[in-house]
């Protein structure tokens, strides 16, 4: 199992593959000042519903596992391989986008009272 903490870069929608098998990714970034990297991650099934109360610019620790497949193309017998970063969880707070967060108001009385 690994994790990633990121910026919520963007949310996708739910993919109906097949009747059995649906697929949704989020995409994070690591908020590399320098060199931002945006990392993709895949929720399949009964787990797509755990995107839902997130978006753009919400912090988020999402836990993975790291999935890798073979594939050759009949028609060339090319073969190709694959990685998928397959999440299963997601923990974070839904509206924590540094521009949405709002200091609670300071009381004018409070500061009346400071001793300097």
């Amino acid at each position: 199992m690994y994790k990633f903490q990121g910026t919520v870069y963007n949310v996708g929608n739910t993919e109906q593959i097949t009747e059995k098998f649906s697929k949704r990714t989020i995409v994070l970034s690591d908020d590399d000042e320098n060199y931002p990297q945006l990392v993709a991650f895949e929720f399949v099934n009964d787990k797509t519903d755990l995107l839902d109360p997130y978006s753009e610019g919400d912090t988020v620790e999402v836990s993975f596992s790291l999935r890798g497949r073979e594939w050759t193309n009949e028609k060339t017998g090319e073969t190709r391989f694959f990685n998928t970063l397959s999440a299963f969880k997601i923990e974070g707070e839904a509206g924590t986008s540094p521009a949405q967060k709002v200091e609670a108001p300071v009381d004018e009385k409070e500061e009346e009272d400071l001793p300097f």
